[in-house]
C-alpha cells in the first residue's frame, strides 16, 4: 500500500533563498534541499516537484507529497534553526493533520479533521481535481473551519515518527469509536 504524505511549509524570503532552488527538469516546479542547509539525509536531499506559492505578506508556501513517512529529521532542523518557519503535514487518509512549529523548542498540534473533511469533500467532490499533485485540497478545508488544535507532546524528538509510516502511527484518534 502507498500511503502519500502532503507537506506546506510556511517560511520567510531569508529561508526560502536558502532551500528552495529551480527543478532542472520541470521549471514550473523547484526542489527543497534539505542537505545544502540542515546536513541532514532525505531521500535524495531533496523534495522534488515543490509548488511555491508567494502570498501577499511576503512569505512562502512550499507544497509538496512524498511517500509513507514525515520527513521528522528535517522538519526539526529546520524550526530549530529558523523559529518562524511553520510546517503542515497531512496524511492520505486525512485523519488528523499536524503543525510543527517553535514555542521555546519544536512543538505540534494536531487537529482532527476526518468527518468534517469528508462532509467537506462531499460537497465539493471536484475541487481536488484541477490540484497540482504537489498539493492537496486539504489545505483548502482548512480556511473554512474555526481550527482547533490540541498539543501532542513528544519527550523524545518525536521518535513516533521515525521509521514508522504515517499511516501506522499511534495518533490520539485513532482508539476512538
Amino acid at each position: 500500500m502507498s500511503n502519500y504524505v502532503w507537506s506546506k511549509i510556511i517560511c520567510n524570503q531569508e529561508v526560502f533563498d536558502k532551500i528552495v532552488m529551480d527543478s532542472p527538469t520541470n521549471p514550473s516546479h523547484s526542489i527543497i534541499s534539505f542537505h545544502k542547509i540542515l546536513g541532514v539525509d532525505y531521500d535524495d536531499r531533496e523534495a522534488r516537484n515543490v509548488l511555491v506559492v508567494k502570498n501577499a505578506d511576503d512569505t512562502y508556501e512550499l507544497k509538496y507529497c512524498q511517500r509513507w513517512f514525515y520527513p521528522i529529521t528535517c522538519i526539526t532542523r529546520l524550526i530549530e534553526t529558523f523559529h518562524d518557519v511553520i510546517w503542515y503535514l497531512v496524511e492520505e487518509n486525512h485523519i488528523y493533520v499536524s503543525k510543527f512549529y517553535w514555542d521555546n523548542g519544536v512543538k505540534e498540534d494536531i487537529m482532527d479533521i476526518e468527518y468534517q473533511y469528508y462532509d467537506w469533500l462531499d460537497e465539493n467532490p471536484i475541487f481536488g481535481d484541477a490540484l497540482d499533485f504537489s498539493d492537496d485540497d486539504v489545505w483548502y478545508f482548512l480556511e473554512t473551519l474555526q481550527e482547533k488544535w490540541i498539543n501532542w507532546e513528544s519527550n523524545d524528538n518525536f521518535a513516533r515518527y521515525l521509521d514508522v509510516a504515517a499511516h501506522d502511527v499511534d495518533h490520539p484518534f485513532k482508539s476512538r469509536p
